[in-house]
């Protein structure tokens, strides 16, 4: 759950869509900020996400977010 109303009603947007997307298929997220849509999608089809991003402080913030998602650098 986001506190910003955009991100709350994108969101609800893209759960609908997501069954398009196969289970455990793969995914690269171009400009993946702070890894918003990449654990979106790793919560809700397990997908193989690549996040690239030129931002070092949203990579960062990215990896303090992912928690227990597998991160590899």
């Amino acid at each position: 759950m986001n506190l910003d109303p955009f991100y709350e009603e994108l969101e609800t947007v893209l759960k609908e869509s997501l069954t398009l997307l196969p289970v455990g298929g793969n995914v690269l997220d171009i400009c993946c900020g702070k890894g918003w849509l990449t654990r979106l999608l790793f919560n809700y089809v397990r997908a193989n996400i690549i996040g690239i991003d030129k931002d070092e402080v949203n990579i960062d913030d990215c990896r303090v977010k992912a928690g227990k998602f597998p991160i590899i650098s």
